[in-house]
């Protein structure tokens, strides 16, 4: 299932971060194996069979026929329409959990490429018919256990005396929302006793683990209102364990993930705020904002003036970065495009700096 990724980034099929992905450079592609949270498009065209359809031509589009990891949003929302309506409606039936959720396993049958996660119940008959039919489509089997969730373990242990043999398993220890004062240590501990846990309980000769989180603010005037230089605190709590003496008694070697520069936690979305760019570096975000009369440029001129900017990166973000600095905003003149120029970059830094190679691609992208 791994192969040669090296970086594991939850991503939802939303636009920013369709875009941000699409225009990834084939090779930085193919260090990624991302986790796909699947949601409904707001919109169809009238080509598409369905919300969910949508989501998935949106995905197939931006990464091709290479490998991902599927799971399910919440089919919670946050405004009321019959578009929003109808999408919420196709994605609760995915989470039926109808004949060991019949729908979600026959989707995933589907498509060769997709690696599904399991969808927990406390019913151990259902679940145990889930776990064994994804089984069955032989593509290696995913585990997501979430700290918000108590770490999923009551339905791991549901799980007892299935054996694994033959298959691939990963379990995705989701820190989720990482806090300013969210003590890393303590967080790492109980991540921690997580993955011993899990490995004690799952009967999979091959298993693998991967720990992802998100630091990133969901307001930035509360921190600096001009700028700040932000760690990556998933990135600290990936070093602590790496170097766990308990993980590593076990023969366990960590994999890295994150929630892509995205907030994790449920909010309201934002459409307001002073025109702001971000870079970010491999071990921190970077930010600049300006009041409106000065605008996008201005604020993205800032961060070229950056000691830590890299004068060699040439991903598509960072052209897009450069082009505004330089005067050029059209289309980047709202929130929005900055959204998918800081998922890019950020994609594109960690996924080599997790492969331990240089930042720089020279294949050309194309919009």
């Amino acid at each position: 299932m791994n192969g040669s990724k090296t970086y594991f980034p939850a991503i939802a099929t939303r636009q920013a971060e369709m875009r941000a992905l699409g225009r990834l450079a084939g090779p930085t592609k193919d260090l990624l194996l991302p986790l796909i949270k699947l949601q409904a498009w707001p919109r169809i065209k009238q080509s598409d069979t369905g919300f969910v359809s949508r989501s998935l031509n949106e995905l197939f589009e931006a990464f091709g026929a290479r490998r991902v990891i599927i799971d399910l949003a919440s089919p919670r929302y946050d405004r009321e329409s019959e578009a929003v309506s109808c999408g919420r409606a196709e994605i609760s039936a995915l989470h039926a959990p109808i004949e060991g959720f019949r729908a979600w396993v026959d989707l995933m049958r589907l498509h060769a490429q997709f690696i599904p996660v399991v969808q927990w119940t406390i019913d151990q008959v259902i679940l145990r018919q889930e776990v064994q039919e994804l089984l069955a489509l032989d593509r290696g089997l995913v585990f997501r256990l979430k700290r918000g969730q108590n770490w999923n373990l009551d339905g791991i242990d549901l799980l007892g005396g299935i054996s694994f043999r033959g298959s691939r398993v990963l379990v995705i220890v989701d820190c989720e929302q990482i806090a300013l004062r969210d003590d890393l240590t303590l967080l790492a501990s109980a991540a921690q006793r997580t993955i011993l846990y899990a490995k004690s309980k799952l009967a999979a000769p091959d298993l693998h683990f991967v720990v992802i989180g998100s630091s990133f603010p969901s307001s930035f005037s509360d921190i600096h209102p001009t700028t700040a230089k932000l760690d990556i605190r998933e990135r600290q709590i990936f070093s602590l364990l790496r170097e766990s003496p308990p993980l590593l008694r076990q023969g366990i070697q960590l994999q890295y993930g994150d929630h892509a520069s995205v907030y994790a936690a449920e909010r309201t979305p934002s459409f307001r705020g002073s025109p702001r760019v971000d870079y970010p570096a491999p071990h921190r975000w970077i930010y600049h904002r300006r009041p409106a009369s000065e605008g996008f440029g201005v604020a993205a001129k800032a961060i070229t003036d950056e000691d830590d900017w890299d004068k060699a990166l040439l991903c598509w973000g960072a052209q897009e970065i450069r082009r505004a600095a330089a005067g050029d905003v059209a289309g980047l003149n709202s929130a929005s495009p900055w959204t998918a120029v800081r998922i890019n970059v950020h994609l594109h830094q960690q996924a080599h700096f997790s492969a331990g190679g240089a930042s720089v691609i020279e294949e050309a992208w194309t919009d």
